[in-house]
């Protein structure tokens, strides 16, 4: 766990799926949580009650297994709500949608250690639901923060951009510091991508500050 950030007065804390380093945002108020892309992770957990968490407001960026993989264990440990666009929704609840059918597979290349670590996470048969779902766009009021949700297919179907305060955007897979998008998953699609999500990404003020899914946190300029 670890602070990196601020938005507003609120600490940005980040928690990773290791060994893929998917990454998974929190801010805190009080006893609520604003938790973005969840993941299995035994630290998160602790440090949710820890804090005295019992509500957690979820979104999703996209619905691929990396990103979703801790929202039935938020489930089973404190009242949750999880948000995302309509795609993702139905996709979410699907092995071979969500690409938990595929987890393992996708992975084969890593060093044989890693290889073991991702099989410990027995994600194969993995599939949740959403409480709250969208089609285009939406705006969500959490305390202070106003959120803007957009959809920005390409790396997949139900892949959104959730942007905080006009300037703070978490991008899950849609945009990465340094690394090309990949659009060839199942349900990529790279003229969507090039056409529209590409060109959002593109037009973002220079001040802007980018969550992305992996690596680390940026500004545009």
């Amino acid at each position: 766990m670890k602070c990196l950030y601020q938005i507003a007065d609120y600490d940005v804390y980040y928690f990773a799926l290791m060994p893929i380093d998917s990454k998974m945002y929190c801010i805190l108020n009080n006893t609520d949580a604003l938790v973005v892309d969840p993941c299995i992770s035994g630290e998160a957990l602790e440090f949710l009650k820890h804090k005295q968490i019992d509500n957690i407001t979820v979104f999703l960026t996209h619905e691929h297994i990396d990103h979703i993989s801790g929202v039935n264990l938020l489930r089973e440990n404190f009242k949750v709500k999880v948000i995302c666009s309509q795609k993702c929704a139905e996709r979410i609840s699907d092995t071979r949608k969500n690409l938990a059918a595929y987890f393992e597979g996708m992975f084969s290349l890593r060093t044989n250690s890693e290889i073991r670590e991702i099989k410990k996470l027995n994600l194969t048969k993995y599939t949740c639901y959403a409480d709250e779902f969208f089609d285009g766009e939406m705006q969500y009021q959490w305390y202070d923060l106003t959120i803007k949700c957009i959809e920005l297919p390409g790396h997949s179907p139900g892949s959104i951009g959730i942007i905080i305060n006009n300037k703070y955007i978490f991008s899950g897979d849609s945009f990465i510091p340094g690394e090309e998008v990949i659009t060839r998953l199942p349900g990529g699609n790279p003229r969507l991508y090039k056409e529209g999500t590409r060109t959002f990404f593109d037009k973002l003020r220079k001040e802007s500050v980018v969550f992305p899914g992996h690596g680390e946190v940026m500004t545009i300029l």
